[in-house]
């Protein structure tokens, strides 16, 4: 017969899913991961309205520091 038996899961061998799978993390390690994605998306912000200015002062920087490489 192609009836499957009750409980079977696709998951783990046809085993049903256990129900600690999907446990959240703590919510300090949530907290960190938002923050983290937050001032990513700030820097890179700032990068892009301030690119003019930060690509004129590499190439004065550059020629200035070239003795020490």
């Amino acid at each position: 017969m192609n009836a499957r038996p009750e409980g079977f899961g696709v998951l783990r061998g046809g085993a049903p899913p256990s129900t600690d799978s999907w446990r959240l993390p703590p919510l300090w390690v949530l907290l960190v991961g938002v923050l983290a994605i937050a001032a990513a998306e700030a820097g890179g912000g700032a990068m892009a309205q301030f690119k003019v200015e930060l690509a004129r002062w590499a190439r004065g920087v550059n020629p200035a520091h070239a003795d020490t490489v």
